[in-house]
C-alpha cells in the first residue's frame, strides 16, 4: 500500500463507505477507486482533484502522498503579445471552448456571455487532445461568428 492508500483507506473507513459508495462519492469508477484504495493505481491530477473536492479532502494532501505534480501553466510564445485585442479575445474564446468541452469549466448561460472573469490570455491551463482540436476550433468558430454578428 502507499501513503496515499492508507489515507484514502482511513477516510473511507471513517465515513463508513464500502469500495461502491466511495467511488460513486468520488465520481470514479469502482475499479479506479479500488486500485486507488489498494495502492495498484497511479493516478493523474485529474482524479486526485476530483477525489480531493467530492470526498472532501485536501488537494494538495493528496497531492503530496501521491507525489504527482500540478501541472504548469501554459505560456503562450512571447510572440502571442503582438496580438491584437480582437485576435487575443478570439485566443481566449477558443481556450474556453476546449476547457469547457473537456470539462474542466462550466458552460456559461449562452444568454449572458461573461468575458470579463476570462483567464489571462497570456497564461492559460493547457488545452485538448489532437483529435479534438478541429471539432474545439469549428465550435470557436462558430461561437466568434454568433459573437461578431451581434456586433461585440
Amino acid at each position: 500500500m502507499s501513503a496515499l492508500s492508507d489515507y484514502l483507506s482511513e477516510r473511507r473507513r471513517i465515513d463508513g463507505l464500502s469500495v461502491r459508495a466511495f467511488a460513486r462519492r468520488c465520481e470514479v469508477a469502482q475499479t479506479t477507486a479500488q486500485r486507488l484504495l489498494s495502492g495498484t493505481a497511479v493516478p493523474d491530477y485529474e482524479t486526485l482533484e476530483k477525489v480531493a473536492e467530492k470526498l472532501p479532502a485536501p488537494l494538495n494532501k493528496l497531492l503530496e502522498l501521491a507525489e504527482v505534480k500540478r501541472p504548469e501553466p501554459f505560456i503562450l510564445p512571447s510572440w502571442a503579445d503582438k496580438l491584437s485585442d480582437r485576435e487575443r479575445r478570439a485566443v481566449v474564446r477558443v481556450v474556453r471552448v476546449i476547457a469547457e468541452a473537456a470539462g474542466h469549466i462550466p458552460v456559461p448561460d449562452v444568454d449572458s456571455p461573461d468575458e470579463e472573469d476570462a483567464p489571462d490570455p497570456v497564461q492559460l491551463t493547457a488545452g485538448t487532445p489532437p483529435r479534438e482540436r478541429a471539432r474545439v476550433v469549428r465550435a470557436a468558430r462558430k461561437r466568434t461568428s454568433v459573437t461578431d454578428s451581434d456586433g461585440t
